[in-house]
């Protein structure tokens, strides 16, 4: 799911996923696209590697 609000700040947004144990990522005008596919593979990774 995506969210978008200009009430919110990002570390309010932050904080719900790590409550819901969702995985949170922010995307802004700094993202280097090839950087976050990568952080996205890594963290796939890792879940797998942590859930077993």
């Amino acid at each position: 799911h995506t969210g978008f609000s200009q009430a919110l700040k990002v570390e309010h947004l932050a904080d719900f996923a790590e409550i819901a144990g969702m995985e949170f990522l922010r995307i802004n005008e700094q993202t280097d696209l090839h950087d976050f596919k990568n952080e996205l593979r890594w963290n796939e990774v890792y879940y797998q590697f942590s859930s077993h």
